[in-house]
């Protein structure tokens, strides 16, 4: 948690992410906010997939944990594709795909409870 923005990485050696794997890390970055729904800037140029019920329970608790979130994936094609999945699946909070890291940030910043 930084300037009120939690941020997230995913690294390259564990690509994919299980059901498990989004419960685990979901539960944790609560505990990290107190409860507190905040910003979220996550860095996915290194994930791989998210299998089906990995997906659907972030798609379900998400919102309990962020009050909207910044995605870097690494193609425009990528991001491009994926606001039109997001539209689709119906995520319950804000949420953009940026191909810049710092333009995200400023998404993030700029969208905390209270910004200027």
């Amino acid at each position: 948690l930084h300037d009120g923005v939690l941020y997230g990485k995913h690294l390259p050696d564990t690509p994919n992410v299980t059901l498990e794997d989004a419960i685990h890390v979901l539960h944790k970055l609560k505990e990290m906010t107190g409860g507190d729904p905040v910003p979220f800037l996550f860095d996915g140029r290194g994930l791989g997939w998210l299998n089906m019920d990995a997906r659907a329970y972030v798609r379900a608790n998400a919102p309990d944990v962020f009050s909207h979130a910044a995605v870097v994936v690494k193609h425009e094609l990528i991001r491009r594709l994926s606001h039109a999945f997001l539209g689709i699946a119906g995520m319950d909070m804000p949420i953009q795909l940026f191909t810049n890291e710092e333009d995200a940030w400023n998404y993030a910043v700029g969208n905390r409870t209270g910004a200027a």
